[in-house]
């Protein structure tokens, strides 16, 4: 399976979310930005990315009901949670509605790619 190339960054924090879109773009990534749950969807109406990084806790929309609509545009895009959530319950949770990673807050954005990199090739060899 190819490594992702396009990510969806749905952050509600604006250092969050620009540190990431910085650091992921300088590590080749193609990037996308929402500020909010229903933002992503609306850009999800228009286009699929590889991988979607999801703030759990956000306003208005939270990152689990985002992550419940967009399964509604798009079945099966790769989600992984940013959150400082990360008890073995809930991350247990992440997991089961079908999230393919957790990513602990607050996280180094220098090694995000890698990061994103290893939950992918970790994902690819559990489905070969």
């Amino acid at each position: 399976m190819n490594e992702p190339k396009n990510i969806l960054i749905v952050e509600d924090d604006e250092d969050i979310r620009t540190l990431t879109n910085l650091a992921l773009s300088l590590d080749g990534f193609e990037t996308s930005v929402a500020s909010s749950g229903m933002e992503a969807l609306k850009i999800l109406e228009t286009k699929r990315p590889d991988v979607v990084l999801l703030d759990v806790v956000m306003r208005g929309m939270d990152g689990l009901q985002t992550f419940r609509e967009m399964e509604k545009i798009h079945e099966n895009v790769p989600v992984i949670f940013l959150t400082a959530r990360v008890q073995n319950e809930e991350v247990s949770t992440y997991l089961a509605l079908g999230a393919v990673g957790v990513i602990a807050k607050p996280f180094d954005v220098t090694e995000l790619g890698e990061i994103i990199r290893n939950i992918w090739n970790s994902r690819a060899n559990l489905e070969h």
